[in-house]
């Protein structure tokens, strides 16, 4: 049962970020041979967001967070987004109601520091990172399809 849990939430996490990116306008290129178009000029395909809507999405947040508890958060109508490290609260409840044009009824914001580590003598820094856990009122979804 966790093995088949564990498949079904891996697969919902890639189908996830591929729509985002999809809907933001970074696809991911496939390694199948791009097909030639007949009239000989490409067509561009139509992405979910408007010019506006990508600065928004690009301002404020830098990818959703996909892992496995996150993604059985969204059975909670909670979807998690990293965000830059001086988004607010409230530009993070702000963005996603514009963008996605559902109620927002939470937002939780974790900050992750920095953390140092060696390889052998070398001191680096691990990244910090700031995550943004927002729910939105029962019965709507963010749709990532």
């Amino acid at each position: 049962v966790k093995c088949q849990m564990l498949i079904v939430s891996c697969c919902v996490s890639v189908s996830i970020v591929q729509t985002l990116k999809k809907k933001i306008g970074n696809e991911i290129p496939s390694k199948k041979a791009a097909e030639p178009a007949s009239s000989g000029a490409k067509e561009k395909k139509q992405s979910g967001f408007t010019e506006e809507q990508k600065k928004i999405f690009s301002h404020f947040f830098k990818k959703a967070h996909v892992t496995e508890k996150a993604t059985q958060l969204h059975a909670q109508n909670q979807y998690t987004f990293i965000v830059h490290e001086t988004t607010t609260k409230f530009q993070t409840k702000a963005a996603i109601e514009k963008l996605f044009a559902v109620t927002v009824e939470n937002v939780r914001m974790i900050t992750i520091p920095r953390k140092k580590r060696m390889r052998g003598r070398l001191e680096g820094w691990k990244k910090g990172l700031r995550k943004a856990v927002v729910r939105v009122k029962e019965g709507q979804t963010i749709d990532m399809q």
